[in-house]
């Protein structure tokens, strides 16, 4: 019974610590962070409904520990006279609970989940995906995705182009040409180039269409010479200039930057 019990309230702990984890996200405008601002409102109000359903689970949870402990109390003085009774008169019993070892690994697994629920859902810091979770495959498999709104981009007003609408035109194949006129002037975070090229990095962007776990790398060829002097692995920048032929070995179109200039990470990092 006290198993159950224990069960009950931890499953109760786990699912109040999500609600406050996600309302308060909700609350700091942190949410987008982990998904789409187009559920924001959606989960949100899933999030106090469970609120809600945690509260009505606490209040009768504890109104049945009470109404379990008295009844477990008699039933407990009943069990005793019936097993005495056996007992005397010669009857053998072949019991197999759980011994009580497996219940206290039991429970301690279950506190121990519990307080790393707690650790990860409110304690740790919200953090967006980086440079950390790309790996040199994902970056260079970018080039090889094609965007459907591309051909509406051609010509257009570059002048609030991001990542994702200059990784869009390159993945139809434009040249330098192409691109002659439209000057880019957009940020990201610093990936190095996977071949290693100290004079080209790339900027990157994680495009979301639900939520973080589908998460894909966007990202634009940067030419600059030794730019791990100027910028680091990892860190938000500016970039400004124009589209240029490349000699490196894993770009042919690369932004060819005149100015990259370190900022912080900005609110929504992520491009929808």
């Amino acid at each position: 019974m006290l198993d159950r019990t224990l069960t009950r309230w931890l499953g109760i702990l786990l699912s109040a610590f999500g609600v406050v984890a996600t309302l308060w996200l909700a609350a700091t405008g942190q949410l987008t962070l982990y998904i789409h601002p187009r559920y924001v409102v959606f989960t949100t109000v899933m999030a106090a409904i469970g609120g809600l359903l945690v509260i009505g689970a606490v209040v009768l949870t504890f109104r049945g520990s009470r109404k379990t402990g008295r009844e477990g109390a008699t039933a407990a003085l009943d069990s005793i006279d019936d097993h005495v009774g056996h007992d005397l008169a010669g009857h053998d019993h072949d019991h197999n609970p759980r011994s009580p070892l497996r219940r206290r690994l039991s429970a301690a697994g279950g506190v121990v989940l519990v307080v790393a629920a707690a650790i990860a859902l409110l304690a740790l810091p919200p953090a967006s995906l980086s440079t950390g979770a790309l790996t040199a495959g994902e970056l260079d498999t970018t080039s090889s995705t094609t965007l459907d709104d591309a051909p509406n981009l051609v010509g257009g007003d570059s002048a609030n182009f991001n990542v994702k609408d200059w990784a869009a035109l390159l993945r139809q194949g434009l040249t330098a040409g192409d691109l002659a006129g439209m000057n880019a002037d957009t940020i990201g975070f610093v990936a190095p180039d996977p071949a290693g090229d100290p004079d080209l990095f790339y900027l990157a962007r994680y495009s979301i269409t639900c939520c973080a776990v589908d998460a894909q790398p966007i990202a634009i060829p940067v030419e600059s010479t030794r730019w791990a002097d100027t910028v680091k692995e990892g860190e938000w920048v500016r970039v400004a200039g124009s589209f240029r032929d490349s000699t490196a070995a894993g770009a042919t179109t690369v932004l060819g930057a005149t100015s990259i200039e370190a900022i912080e990470e900005p609110t929504e990092p992520y491009v929808f």
